[in-house]
């Protein structure tokens, strides 16, 4: 870290008005521990992730080694290596936002840029946006959608956090599907006209999305877990972070097999990994060993993988929810998700 300058401040913390007295130098090791302590809240532990993946770079954008190249760090990246659920990532980067430390840039899957900022901005307050009702412009479009849908009004000092905006777009899907199944129970049997192909079709579209969606979620929710079963103290001890690509292929080759039973693996034998790559070959033994214990109707449905047509996809889910035993988490959550919207 060193000085361009006389007054000893390093030249890049000199260039955003940090003078002497200002700035003082830490260790990463203490940041790699608190980004995957659960003591620290979920806000926290992003934001040591980003400060050691900005500040170590001499810079605010928080970026990472790929390579001999300096690339942006991406939201998997970091819910990887802090072990926080992909969908609590916004709500806790939304805390970080509004507290004028750091910022989220970009849409676009693998093109967004994360800031932590050495100097903080000021905090932001959402401002309330003049019309009828009372709607925020840190609403995302579909919960505002909603909200004038079923015209609700908010007290005249009421100030949204993060927090409030994911819970008002909870209880507003809610509050939809809610709505839809009275309507459609409304019109009963009797007065429902025959669905023609381009409903059916729709319908199954609508299914598939869910089951989709679902699919994705708990997969996201695994790969945490993954994450979670590999020892900080190990982490530490081999100064690796297991990359989102690593969590897949330990995925990948776990089979489905539950991820307590790598975790047992890698405890058992923790004085002969030299690397987390090594995790893998774990994996896949853990992976084999798990598909020799289950009976042959397992293989089709291994790693959660409902079939595609409708029909055969509750026929699916009905096997896996009469023998939970024998199947792993994401079976089952797949499998209640696809019984509630058949």
């Amino acid at each position: 870290m060193a000085s361009d300058n006389n007054s000893g401040v390093p030249q890049w913390l000199a260039d955003l008005g940090i003078k002497p007295g200002e700035f003082y130098i830490d260790s990463k090791l203490k940041l790699r521990r608190a980004m995957k302590n659960r003591c620290f809240s979920g806000p926290a532990r992003i934001y040591a992730c980003l400060t050691l993946h900005s500040a170590c770079f001499q810079q605010e954008l928080a970026v990472k080694m790929e390579g001999d190249k300096k690339v942006p760090l991406q939201p998997s990246d970091v819910c990887a290596m802090t072990g926080i659920s992909k969908k609590h990532f916004r709500e806790h980067m939304y805390c970080i936002e509004h507290s004028g430390l750091g910022k989220c840039e970009g849409l676009t899957k693998d093109r967004i840029l994360l800031y932590c900022y050495a100097v903080p901005r000021p905090p932001v307050v959402p401002e309330m946006v003049p019309g009828p009702g009372t709607i925020f412009e840190s609403f995302p479009p579909e919960l505002t959608s909603l909200l004038k849908h079923f015209k609700v009004r908010f007290p005249s000092d009421f100030v949204p956090g993060p927090g409030t905006i994911l819970e008002l777009q909870r209880l507003a899907e809610a509050a939809q599907k809610a709505e839809l199944s009275l309507r459609q129970y409304a019109k009963g049997p009797q007065n429902t006209a025959p669905l023609n192909k381009e409903e059916i079709q729709k319908e199954e579209e609508i299914v598939s999305q869910s089951v989709s969606s679902v699919i994705e979620e708990a997969q996201n929710d695994r790969l945490t877990d993954i994450a979670n079963a590999i020892p900080e103290e190990l982490q530490e001890q081999l100064q690796e972070t297991p990359t989102p690509k690593l969590l897949a292929q330990i995925n990948e080759r776990l089979g489905g097999a539950p991820v307590a039973n790598l975790t047992q693996r890698i405890r058992k034998r923790w004085k002969t990994i030299t690397s987390l790559g090594i995790v893998k070959d774990f994996a896949e033994d853990v992976g084999k060993d798990y598909i020799r214990s289950q009976p042959k109707r397992m293989a089709a449905t291994a790693n959660g993988s409902p079939p595609k047509s409708t029909q055969d996809q509750i026929a699916w889910a009905s096997e896996i929810l009469t023998h939970t035993e024998d199947h792993s988490a994401i079976d089952i959550e797949v499998a209640e998700s696809l019984m509630e919207f058949r």
